[in-house]
């Protein structure tokens, strides 16, 4: 949109160019191109860093340039999207929580043997910041299983750990894959255990 109004405001453009190399260091005073010209580009600041709004003013411009260039400006700029939520708090509940009770240093100690890179992507996630971010994942669920046994754990990343539970894929151990309800198929990367 930028090279289209430069385009439309091109002498407008070069005459603020050869005003600005005119002026004197340190004289940020306003080019004024209302009495050269017909036409005119409004530039306001607002309160979010680097946004700016470009409002054409036209009079001399002819009326399709003049909507070729609204309906660019609403094709091609959204307003930001701002929320508020001034219910924001928070409380205190009291409640009756299970808790898993398992030995979590069996998928630490796996988390160990694969270096802390993910078994599926084989990725070491967080390496770049001196962190491990890896995740122990029961392939027959605990809460169901009560399977803690190495043969049930796997180590994830986050991210697919996040999608093995929404997805809900079977998984093969004859393959050493996840099979996916959309038909995708990924097998294991790294194997030490299973």
């Amino acid at each position: 949109m930028l090279d289209k109004l430069q385009d439309v405001f091109s002498k407008e453009y070069l005459y603020c160019l050869e005003a600005r190399e005119e002026r004197g260091n340190g004289d940020s005073s306003r080019v004024d191109i209302s009495k050269q010209f017909e036409t005119s580009l409004i530039v306001y600041g607002t309160s979010d860093p680097g946004l700016f709004i470009w409002e054409p003013e036209f009079v001399g411009i002819s009326k399709e340039m003049e909507a070729e260039i609204k309906q660019m400006s609403e094709e091609e700029f959204e307003a930001p999207i701002v929320c508020t939520d001034p219910h924001a708090t928070i409380k205190e509940k009291q409640k009756l929580v299970k808790v898993r009770q398992l030995d979590s240093s069996i998928g630490d100690s796996l988390k160990r043997v694969y270096g802390y890179c993910c078994q599926m992507t084989g990725e070491h996630i967080g390496a770049q910041y001196g962190i491990n971010v890896v995740e122990a994942h029961h392939i027959r669920p605990f809460t169901e299983s009560l399977d803690n046994d190495t043969s049930n754990i796997m180590i994830l990343s986050p991210n697919y750990h996040r999608i093995v539970h929404k997805a809900k894929p079977r998984f093969n151990r004859k393959t050493l894959s996840f099979e996916f309800p959309n038909g995708l198929i990924e097998k294991v990367k790294l194997n030490r255990h299973l």
